[in-house]
């Protein structure tokens, strides 16, 4: 039995996605290592009451960062992935071309919009004048890791797993200096965020190393940043951007389903801003853990599409979303019994938010049904049917939500993140199987 198992576990090893995965997720980790303790540091160092301007900054950050972000990474990946996989230089040169062009015009944008939108909106939500200077400053992350976001879309890609997990952990490594570097110096709101941009750069200094070697090794698969950069007029920009803008809601509605719950109890009951962030970002670890898997199942479904074979397709649907529920429950079990370790690293006085923990735990503990939807609808080009079945069932929720956190601050922004969180995931994954099932929109073998 045992040799048995043994032979599985190799024969497993041996499988593409499962090796892909490994790498992927063995960098989710170490990333996550390295933010948990980030974390912990900032909030010891700023305390209460500075870490909550600082995460009202990077919300109010975030959220005008959503206009200026179009999506690429959903649209880039699958299409370069393809593209490779057939050895289709062109094609994976008009990719990159697409990426490198619009990423770095949102990124010049963000800070005009920063400059002139951040310290009004603060006032307005009756933030501290504060919170506006720091989104500001955020503000130049765009511009700071456009090399880091290029590399990371091109490995992803090109199935270069492992240079993605060097990658991700060396800038995960960065950022964890300086910000220990400027907790040691003394820094406060102000020079932590600048840190924060620094940390942006050292990723893009990372991803200038990685880019130029993905170019080297796959130079028969995909042309280098000039070449491709050089065929911009052939990129089909109208088209990518009426599929692109699907994706785009799909990927930054999820975000302003994060930032809504801290938005509003920076309104409220602002003193239940760093207690939730904290709570939150803790529910989050075994969830992001299946980032990796989402990740591979993009270029997965997009490889079984470019071949057409449908039933590996489908089978390949069904086996992810699976193996992803499987892997949410145990992650989530173990992430419960280490929880009251994991509060007491930020300090004695967030133990009481276990319970607060406990029940929003139900968000990740089924991360898993979801996994497998976004990448599915992406690959078959129907994201506007997932987003027109998402909206109504967000808006009614995000209104209520509204009255739940004016009303019972944490305790009801953790009831929404819930059942906000469930009911698109289910809605999601049944859409899926409908359309599996009609054989509509699905490659035939």
């Amino acid at each position: 039995m045992d040799k048995l198992l043994a032979a599985r576990v190799r024969e497993l090893l041996r499988t593409r996605f499962v090796r892909d995965l490994s790498f992927a997720q063995a960098a989710q980790i170490a990333g996550l290592a390295f933010a948990f303790a980030t974390s912990i540091l900032l909030v010891r160092h700023l305390g209460e009451d500075g870490y909550r301007d600082y995460a009202l900054g990077i919300a109010l950050f975030l959220l005008l960062r959503i206009p200026c972000d179009p999506g690429l990474d959903g649209t880039v990946i699958p299409r370069l992935a393809e593209a490779a996989s057939a050895r289709d230089r062109r094609a994976a040169g008009h990719a990159v071309a697409y990426f490198t062009i619009l990423d770095l015009a949102g990124a010049l944008v963000l800070p005009v919009l920063a400059y002139f939108a951040a310290a009004p909106v603060a006032r307005w939500l009756g933030y501290a004048p504060v919170v506006g200077d720091l989104a500001r400053i955020l503000s130049l992350v765009g511009v700071a890791e456009l090399a880091f976001r290029l590399a990371t879309v091109a490995s992803q890609g090109l199935r270069e797993f492992k240079s993605y997990a060097i990658l991700s952990t060396a800038s995960q490594v960065a950022r964890f200096l300086l910000v220990l570097s400027g907790v040691l110096a003394g820094c406060w709101l102000t020079g932590m965020s600048w840190i924060y941009v620094g940390g942006a750069a050292a990723g893009s200094f990372c991803g200038t190393l990685a880019w130029r070697a993905l170019a080297r090794r796959n130079a028969d698969r995909m042309p280098g940043l000039l070449e491709s950069l050089g065929t911009w007029k052939e990129v089909p920009f109208a088209r990518h951007l009426r599929s692109g803008l699907a994706i785009w809601v799909a990927k930054n509605v999820p975000t302003l389903y994060e930032l809504y719950p801290i938005l509003l109890l920076g309104v409220f009951h602002p003193g239940d801003v760093t207690r939730y962030k904290i709570v939150f970002g803790l529910v989050s670890l075994p969830a992001v853990l299946l980032g990796p898997i989402s990740q591979n199942t993009t270029v997965k479904l997009a490889s079984e599409y470019g071949r057409r074979d449908r039933a590996a397709f489908e089978r390949a649907f069904y086996k992810i979303t699976l193996g992803s529920l499987g892997v949410s429950a145990a992650l989530t079990l173990a992430f419960a019994l280490a929880s009251p370790l994991l509060l007491l690293a930020y300090g004695r006085e967030y133990l009481t938010s276990l319970p607060l923990l406990l029940v929003m735990a139900i968000h990740p503990l089924t991360a898993g049904l979801g996994v497998a939807v976004a990448p599915f609808f992406r690959t078959i080009d129907r994201m506007g049917r997932l987003n027109a079945l998402s909206t109504p069932i967000a808006t009614v929720l995000l209104a209520a939500g509204f009255f739940l956190i004016r009303e019972h601050g944490a305790w009801g922004a953790a009831i929404l993140l819930v059942a906000l969180r469930l009911a698109l995931r289910a809605a999601g994954f049944l859409a899926a199987v409908r359309v599996l099932r009609s054989g509509k929109a699905i490659p035939a073998a």
